[in-house]
């Protein structure tokens, strides 16, 4: 799928944005003890109490303005809302220019609107800021992987081995090293990532499903197990455009039945109207356009 597909960050564990507040955990702060901070990819979206009771510290104010605009950055994340994302962790980076994680977020944004360059720079911020930051090195290997088909797999793939040397289950350290091995014809070392990715989110999330679907299809020909891999993917995320496309891609492929074809391509497009999601939608409405002619 080249520059055209999108990318989404793997699952973290989801934390109560109350529980949070209440433990005044400063968001200028990367020294996090106990807890990762919450995130929301194929969670609920996270909300915060009305009657939640915050500390009496000087600054709480600002912080807690924080804590909202990061949740709210990441809620816009989970709804793709990619613009709005982005919007929301400006104003978070203008309250906390220190906290990583706020780049780290407006990164993903970036990435999942195309904007490569951008993302790997926000990327690169979140590591000044947070050496040790695995999904930071991680995403910036996915979003130098999508720079250029095969110029930029040595860096991508260096980012992804030091996101697993700081925590050997950051998932899309996995799917960038299991990408590279799939383009570069080492298809064992592929499927061996795509499957510890799997094995790490409790085969709950279905971005992984997602890529490990496209890499059988496209790299295997295995039609039948892409094809489970992709149902497994919309069962988890019924309202991901991406995989209903290739879906569809992939059922052409199999001469499936017309209207089982045509069905998935309408989804995709109704999925990237709103919000609007330009390349899916694109790409699905010329391949139904051309299959209405025939």
């Amino acid at each position: 799928m080249g520059k055209n597909l999108i990318f989404i960050s793997s699952l973290f564990v989801l934390i109560c944005a109350c529980s949070y507040i209440q433990n005044s955990e400063s968001l200028q702060s990367e020294n996090i003890s106990t807890q990762e901070l919450p995130t929301v990819e194929n969670t609920p979206e996270i909300t915060i109490k009305n009657d939640t009771k915050l500390s009496d510290q000087s600054d709480q104010s600002s912080k807690t303005d924080g804590v909202i605009f990061y949740i709210k950055g990441h809620n816009f994340l989970y709804r793709n809302e990619y613009v709005e994302a982005e919007r929301t962790f400006d104003t978070l980076i203008q309250i906390e220019p220190t906290f990583a994680r706020g780049w780290e977020g407006r990164g993903r944004s970036l990435l999942f609107q195309g904007k490569y360059l951008e993302a790997i720079e926000d990327f690169s911020k979140a590591i000044d800021l947070k050496p040790n930051f695995a999904e930071a090195y991680a995403n910036r290997g996915l979003a130098k992987l999508a720079l250029e088909k095969g110029n930029y797999n040595l860096p991508a793939q260096k980012d992804a081995d030091r996101a697993l040397e700081i925590n050997p289950e950051t998932v899309n350290a996995h799917i960038v090293l299991a990408r590279i091995y799939g383009i570069t014809n080492n298809p064992d070392m592929a499927l061996l990532h795509y499957n510890q990715a799997i094995k790490i989110t409790n085969g709950e999330d279905g971005v992984v499903f997602w890529w490990r679907g496209i890499f059988y299809r496209d790299i295997l020909r295995q039609y039948e197990n892409s094809l489970n891999d992709f149902d497994t993917a919309i069962l988890l995320l019924p309202t991901f455009p991406s995989v209903y496309l290739d879906r569809a891609m992939l059922m052409i492929v199999m001469k499936a039945k017309t209207e089982l074809i045509k069905k998935d391509l309408k989804e995709a497009i109704s999925l990237s109207e709103d919000p609007k999601n330009p390349e899916i939608l694109k790409r699905a409405e010329e391949i139904l356009k051309q299959m209405e002619l025939e």
